[in-house]
C-alpha cells in the first residue's frame, strides 16, 4: 500500500510540475507576442517584409 501511495504522489507531483511549466511557457509566448506588437519594425524589416 505504501508503494502505491508513493507512486500516486509522484504522478501527482509530475502532473503539477508539467502544468506549471506549460503555463510559464504560454505566459512567455504571450509576452513575446505582445512585445513584438509594440516594437516598431526597422527599415530593413519593412523592406523585406519580415518581422
Amino acid at each position: 500500500m505504501g508503494y502505491a501511495l508513493r507512486g500516486a504522489e509522484i504522478l501527482s507531483c509530475d502532473a503539477r510540475r508539467e502544468l506549471a511549466v506549460d503555463i510559464h511557457a504560454r505566459q512567455n509566448a504571450d509576452q513575446l507576442q505582445w512585445q513584438d506588437q509594440l516594437t516598431p519594425q526597422s527599415w530593413w524589416q519593412k523592406l523585406t517584409g519580415r518581422r
